[in-house]
């Protein structure tokens, strides 16, 4: 051992220098392989994992939205079933001809901007019995284009029975079109009388 240290201080400073970085650089490549890779590899994988996670929660957060929009939908619709039921009256004659006026409907093609003539509400008024016929006045409530409401009308004409249009009013609803500026979708309120025998 002796001779080691002697044969160690007799090499020039220079080289005692040199093989001391030798060594603390061997440490160093040591170190990165064992250590460091390990660590840099752990924050790589939690970084991925952050960014899977913020992934998750931009999908869970359109889900709720999506949800919430379902939600909304359904309630709308059951509140415009329901008042379609309250609107109906008992006798036979009324829902023979919501069949017809609604199979009508389904009839009316698409419109360009991609919308389908809908029938919201229906709403019956008096009765009016005449001598051979009785006369059952029906409100229609309407989302449909001009054209649509022209071919509804048209095809009420060919109806199983007869059917009068007695009124019409028209606005643009809020689901116009921008593509189709002179197609909007209107909100049309129909007044119609259909004519059964007694």
């Amino acid at each position: 051992m002796g001779d080691f240290f002697d044969k160690f201080s007799n090499i020039p400073w220079t080289q005692k220098l040199f093989l001391l970085l030798l060594v603390l650089a061997a440490l160093f490549i040591g170190f990165y392989t064992l250590f460091y890779n390990k660590i840099e590899e752990e924050i790589i994988s939690r970084r991925q994992e952050q960014v899977d996670l913020s992934a998750a929660q931009a999908r869970l957060v359109t889900l709720r939205e999506r949800a919430r929009q379902l939600e909304e939908d359904v309630r709308v619709e059951q509140a415009r079933r329901t008042s379609l039921q309250v609107n109906l009256p008992t006798s036979d004659m009324i829902p023979a001809l919501l069949e017809q006026l609604h199979e009508t409907a389904s009839q009316i093609p698409t419109s360009p901007g991609g919308s389908d003539l809908e029938i919201t509400q229906v709403a019956r008024r008096p009765y009016v019995q005449g001598p051979d016929y009785t006369r059952v006045p029906v409100e229609l409530t309407l989302r449909a284009t001009y054209d649509q409401l022209s071919d509804f009308c048209w095809a009420l004409t060919r109806m199983p029975r007869l059917v009068h249009v007695k009124s019409a009013t028209m606005r643009v609803g809020g689901g116009a079109q921008a593509s189709y500026p002179n197609s909007p979708v209107l909100d049309i309120g129909l007044g119609i009388e259909a004519f059964f025998r007694p």
